[in-house]
């Protein structure tokens, strides 16, 4: 029921909206608007360009909000906090790979009322998230070829709205929502408990080896806010919301040993620098400033966390007992520096706890984890060549 409708919500959202999007008319007269005051616009024009303003500017909060990918290979340590697991050598690879796509149409909005100025902002986003492990050889648990390991596919989009009431470009405070739909896979298709005691796991836990993991579908409902200074070089996004999910592997579900409700936090802040592009004539000994002050983002703080609300066992299936508060949290904080002369290249670090570990079929192994290595994605770059006229 709710992943039907969250799609119909969609497919009525595009088709509605795109009634609003600007049509070339034969016959009619074509004013370049570049070549006129914005103060000399008619209330009509100007509510148009203000709305189409916005909207740009709404798109261009979230494309440099959303969470960064991550690839761990410098160092990578988790310690078990468990007895029933023991801690492995550290992985070769932990890599979280969470593009945003856009692919909404250009100023995509819907006009509400036109004599009060009123109307919705759309923003549509593909994430065909992914998150695999690379585990160094470790014999006494099965391992022989640097193996993968059931890797995490997380393919769905986040549909981003809000109204000119909420966001309004320039403006100190702005505010929205996103609706976003997953569905979370191993594409495994082995038993889901280990029958009897294994090299990778004992009897009643998860099979962790080749065990058929599935999260049908989540539908996850947040609010926004973002946040920003005069000058822009400071920026804060909040993301916090509900998620559930639908439709669990058999077994996940008969033995409710899985998180399917959570609430939701992500926080980031990002610093910028005020910088511009210049040429340097070293025979006249001019400096030629080709663009104007531009922020470019220096570094990135994040903070996300997450909190099981259902019913919710833990241990082998055979002696089953409630989940605790610690089995329930999930927390990490990163830092991520941009490398210069890079628009969507950088470093990180991070550290944080995992009650229930996101890596499908691992999601009983409670661990601190920490880990350093290469980020890349949508960080604040100002990519014009310059600003000549």
């Amino acid at each position: 029921m709710i992943k039907a409708s969250t799609i119909t919500l969609l497919i009525v959202i595009f088709f509605i909206s795109n009634k609003s999007v600007a049509q070339n008319k034969p016959g009619y007269k074509t004013v370049e608007l570049d070549s006129v005051l914005y103060d000399s616009l008619s209330g009509k024009i100007k509510y148009f360009v203000d709305r189409n303003r916005n909207n740009f500017s709404f798109n261009e909060d979230i494309a440099s909000s959303v969470f960064l990918s991550k690839a761990s290979f410098i160092a990578n340590k988790r310690w078990m906090t468990k007895s029933d697991f023991s801690d492995r050598k550290s992985l070769i690879l932990d890599a979280k790979i969470s593009p945003y796509i856009n692919i909404s149409p250009f100023n995509w909005t819907i006009g509400l009322n036109k004599k009060k100025g009123s109307y919705l902002m759309f923003a549509l986003y593909f994430n065909p998230e992914f998150e695999v492990r690379i585990f160094n050889n470790d014999k006494s648990v099965g391992d022989s070829s640097l193996p993968v390991r059931t890797a995490s596919s997380r393919p769905g989009g986040e549909l981003f709205i809000s109204h000119n009431k909420l966001y309004k470009k320039g403006r100190k405070y702005n505010f929205g929502f996103s609706v976003k739909g997953y569905h979370h896979s191993n594409g495994q298709d082995g038993e889901e408990f280990n029958s009897t005691d294994k090299a990778w796991g004992k009897k009643g836990y998860f099979n962790t080896y080749n065990g058929n993991f599935s999260d049908d579908f989540v539908v996850e409902l947040n609010g926004l806010m973002f946040l920003k200074n005069a000058s822009n070089t400071i920026n804060q996004y909040i993301k916090f919301g509900y998620g559930q999910s639908s439709g669990l592997a058999p077994g996940m579900k008969k033995y409710h040993v899985y998180g399917t409700n959570k609430f939701n936090l992500f926080y980031s802040l990002k610093s910028s620098k005020n910088y511009k592009r210049t040429i340097v004539d070293h025979e006249q000994k001019k400096i030629y400033d080709i663009t104007r002050y531009n922020p470019i983002e220096s570094f990135r703080i994040e903070f996300f966390a997450s909190f099981i609300t259902n019913q919710m066992n833990i241990g082998p299936i055979y002696n089953l007992s409630k989940a605790t508060f610690q089995d329930r949290i999930n927390f990490h904080s990163t830092l991520h520096y941009r490398v210069r002369g890079f628009s969507a290249a950088g470093l990180f670090i991070e550290g944080g706890y995992y009650g229930q570990d996101t890596y499908n079929a691992y999601f009983q192994r409670s661990a601190w984890f920490a880990k350093a290595g290469l980020s890349f994605g949508l960080f604040n770059y100002h990519k014009r060549a310059d600003d000549l006229k």
